[in-house]
């Protein structure tokens, strides 16, 4: 019976609507009433869908336009808003049912689908006339629409997998439902404004809350079918409804789902921006640059909303903490125009950075005094929790360094600074490779501008120390733990950071804290062991912190290592520092006493295995405690006769046929070292017996070996060498050696050797310096040359150097009247051993005549007149300087210096006599 009544029902409804068809205007405006009245009871039955959508929209189209925004209107979309919303559920239903092969049924579902949305822009549209509306007259109309507009969105990007290969033949159906879907969904985003909510109500505020949590969903579903207007209208009516009610719905409404909708948005249209394709120039296309604007505006705009719900809502961002630090994160991926960071246009990268950058700190603003956000911060990336960060740990580095700027810290941030520069710690372990990338960033602030750019880890140093510079001290044991832990890390950067911090504690914290720091750093440099990285990193770090210590803290830290008995290093980097002569020569003085103790166990064959391994280590360092002698020489002599004794009879027991390994160039290094210093306590003779050692060793050692050679060879050449008979063949091997290490194929050495000879010009003129180049290859002569043809060094008085000595001996060819002087030696000939006889005047003629040919030059001929003139000049030359130098010749040198003047008259015939 019912049944029959609302089939009766229908067909009247029906009849009625063919005959409104060709109603006149008034005879609708007669009859619009009693029609309203029997569309709203048809539509309040729940009638067929197909038939329902067909009254609403005659209506709709029909009679709507010509009411008035009042209760008749009102009642009507009570009735119809509700059924929309049942029969597009319906609708979809049969679609889903009906056969895919179907196309023609199908097609007409679509239709009638798509007739709903437009009922429901109609709707909508009716009511945008009126400026203000209250929600119990339209309370079905938000919800309604957006559960609409959401399905039918849904529907159409998943219609590829639901048609297949059927979608070609109903693409047109639903190209019309996707178009009139996005136009109630603008038309609802224009209408949300103008709806006036009683926070007081239930009903209200239930709408509200409804609307609120579909809102997210509408603009994520027209964003992910690339309706990016549509997209940015919803989220706009989204955030204006949200923050005029905020007060109300701080409470009640969770933003974890708009806020990773919107942090989703940003991040795609990013990430959008390092696809487009660059045509090589760095720039893009007209068309991928209009897109490159558009996702740009697109993120800039999601990151304004964010920004403004962060504002309205703090305090109140429960379960949006990891969504937040994501979008930090990917913010700072594009932080500044760096092509290393992430690779996209130039142009683009220079608009990117930009926005990002005026987004991030508007954002940190909001987030710095929010706890939870702080331990979502430090949680995340921690040890245990590192697949969380991937491969951001750039980006987190960044969002943690920014998290205590500006100074002062917020009181929540102050709190966790000791756990925040862990952290950074940490990240800097972990992300050491992108330090060396050539990032750059805004460096010092003046008025709110970078003066400069800065490199990632002067930006990342910047904020350490300025963090560090206002924490409680209350928490500065937690960093010293921090920084001894990233200086013993093993990782350049991290003890780089650690060390340079320290440095800056040490520069603007007060001398006791410093000397208490530089007694911990001994400690665990002895710890250490001396050929690893942590030893390096403590040995550089305790010799900057010693040198900001005040003379009465040095003192102290002195005496407390000469107690204690610290290793030479430490000794070394106290005697740098330099601010107590007193303390200094006593800590040389005791390790003079210790190194000659362990000498003499060596060459009286009772050393142990570790004592040569110590030996060999500390003598890398002990150079610079010897230097003392020069400054304090008379209370150094005593110690200073039994140490130079040791140290000659170790030299005599060096074995050089093992030299290449690394104990024994470990140990020669160590002796270069420690003979550098105390030249001016050798004799010639002495002398001469380590030079007949670096002549063999400087051939077959390391590379370490053959730079320490330099070092010795620069050291001989200010030397003023005492003036006896083996002087001579002293200077041909040091002669020799240094053509050894000129030649050399490793470019440490070669190196070492060029500002050898350089230091050597320092104390003679060019002319001079040329007779060294005689044993060299072409190569080595035409760069040394280029260096000779500038202006030549002032020579310093008195003029009595090495090099003097050796030019002065190169003009004595005549070996007769000098008796057992040496000779210099050619590098092809074996050099002369200790006990070997240098009486055999055929020996003594041969090796002269090959140190005359090592020390002729190429391009003067034996037979050439020039050359004779040049060397007569020459002597001449070197004549006046030894006058002007107040040098006094024996009788001897005088006879030497006459005969070989007489016999070059003899040769010449009695005309010139």
């Amino acid at each position: 019976m019912a049944s029959q009544e609302s089939q009766q029902e229908k067909l009247s409804i029906i009849r009625l609507l063919s005959d409104a068809a060709e109603w006149t205007e008034e005879e609708t405006i007669q009859k619009l009433p009693n029609t309203l009245a029997l569309v709203t009871n048809f539509l309040q039955g729940t009638p067929p869908a197909v038939e329902g959508v067909q009254v609403a929209r005659f209506i709709f189209g029909s009679f709507l336009p010509h009411l008035q925004v009042e209760q008749k209107a009102f009642s009507l979309l009570h009735a119809a808003f509700p059924f929309f919303k049942t029969a597009f559920d319906d609708l979809l239903q049969d679609i889903e049912r009906e056969d895919k092969d179907s196309v023609d049924s199908i097609n007409e579902l679509i239709q009638v689908c798509w007739v709903v949305c437009e009922c429901c822009a109609l709707g909508l549209q009716f009511l945008l006339q009126v400026a203000r509306v209250a929600v119990e007259d339209v309370s079905s109309v938000p919800e309604t629409v957006l559960h609409v507009v959401n399905r039918a969105l849904h529907h159409c990007q998943h219609s590829e997998d639901m048609y297949s290969s059927q979608l070609e033949s109903v693409k047109e159906s639903l190209s019309l439902l996707f178009r009139h879907a996005v136009e109630a969904a603008l038309h609802l985003a224009n209408l949300l404004p103008n709806i006036t909510f009683d926070l007081f109500s239930d009903i209200d505020m239930e709408v509200l809350m409804k609307v609120c949590e579909e809102l997210p969903t509408t603009a994520s579903s027209l964003s992910s079918v690339s309706e990016m207007r549509g997209c940015v209208l919803v989220w706009r009516a989204y955030s204006e409804l949200v923050q005029r009610h905020h007060a109300t719905l701080n409470t009640r409404l969770s933003l974890a789902t708009p806020l990773a909708a919107l942090g989703d948005e940003v991040k795609s249209s990013l990430l959008l921006l390092t696809s487009l394709p660059s045509d090589g120039t760095d720039t893009l296309s007209e068309k991928d640059q209009k897109v490159a604007q558009r996702a740009t505006k697109l993120a800039s705009f999601c990151v304004k909303v964010i920004v403004g719900l962060c504002e309205r809502f703090r305090g109140y961002l429960d379960g949006t903490h990891d969504t937040l630090v994501t979008l930090l994160r990917t913010l700072f991926r594009f932080l500044g125009n760096n092509k290393g960071q992430v690779e996209c246009a130039k142009s683009v990268r220079c608009e990117v950075g930009q926005q990002v950058t005026m987004a991030i700190e508007p954002l940190l603003h909001h987030l710095r005094d929010d706890e939870d956000f702080i331990k979502v911060v430090l949680e995340t990336g921690a040890k245990g929790n590192e697949n969380e960060v991937k491969e951001g740990w750039t980006t987190h580095l960044l969002l943690l360094v920014s998290l205590p700027v500006p100074l002062p810290p917020t009181p929540t941030t102050a709190l966790h600074l000791d756990t925040i520069i862990a952290r950074i710690f940490h990240c800097i372990e972990k992300c050491h490779a992108r330090l060396s990338y050539p990032l750059l960033l805004d460096g010092v602030m003046y008025g709110g501008h970078a003066q400069t750019n800065c490199t990632l880890y002067e930006y990342v140093l910047m904020r350490v120390c300025a963090a560090a510079a206002t924490m409680h001290p209350a928490q500065f044991a937690r960093l010293e733990q921090t920084m001894v832990a990233g200086l013993l890390s093993g990782h350049t950067w991290t003890s780089l950071l650690a060390a340079d911090l320290w440095a800056f504690i040490a520069r603007y914290g007060t001398s006791e804290v410093c000397q208490r720091h530089c007694e911990v750093l001994t400690e665990i440099l002895g710890h250490t062991r001396p050929t690893s990285h942590q030893h390096l990193a403590t040995i550089t770090l305790l010799t900057r912190l010693t040198t900001k210590l005040m003379p009465q803290h040095y003192t102290s830290l002195s005496q407390a290592i000469s107690h204690k008995g610290c290793s030479t290093t430490v000794k070394h980097i106290v005697v740098q520092a330099d601010s107590d002569k007193e303390s200094a020569t006593k800590l040389s003085q005791g390790f003079l006493e210790e190194c000659t103790k362990k000498m003499e166990l060596i060459v009286s064959r009772a050393a142990s295995e570790e004592g040569i391994r110590w030996l060999a280590g500390e003598l890398e360092y002990a150079g610079p405690l010897l230097s003392t002698y020069a400054r304090d020489r008379d209370k150094m002599i005593p110690s200073l006769i039994a140490f130079t004794i040791a140290l000659m009879n170790l030299w005599l027991r060096v074995p050089t046929e093992h030299v290449g390994s690394s104990v024994v160039d470990q140990l020669v290094c160590g002796l270069l070292e420690i003979t550098t210093p105390v030249i001016h306590c050798l004799t010639n003779t002495q002398l001469t017996q380590v030079m007949y050692v670096v002549h063999e060793v400087c051939q077959m050692g390391s590379a370490m070996v053959g730079v320490a050679v330099c070092h010795l060879l620069a050291a001989l050449g200010p030397a003023a060498l005492p003036q006896t008979p083996d002087l001579p063949h002293l200077i041909s091997l040091i002669a020799n050696v240094l053509t050894l290490v000129l030649d050399s194929a490793n470019p440490l050495v070669y190196q070492a050797a060029l500002d050898t000879f350089v230091a050597f010009g320092c104390h003679t003129t060019h002319e001079e310096v040329s007779d060294c180049l005689g044993g060299c290859h072409e190569e080595v002569q035409a760069r040394i040359t280029a260096f000779l043809q500038q202006e030549p060094h002032p020579a310093p008085h008195p003029r009595h150097t090495l090099l003097i000595s050796q030019a002065a001996t190169s003009q004595f060819s005549d070996t007769s009247v000098t008796g057992k002087c040496f000779k210099p030696i050619d590098l092809e000939k074996s050099i002369i051993q200790p006990g070997s006889s240098s009486e055999d005047p055929e020996c003594d003629d041969e090796a002269g005549a090959k140190s005359a040919k090592r020390l002729r030059t190429n391009s003067d001929s034996p037979h050439s007149f020039s050359a004779l003139l040049d060397s007569l000049h020459q002597s001449s030359t070197m004549m006046k300087q030894m006058k002007e130098s107040d040098l006094v010749l024996d009788e001897i040198q005088r006879l030497n210096i006459k005969s070989i003047l007489e016999e070059m008259l003899h040769i010449m015939g009695p005309e010139v006599s």
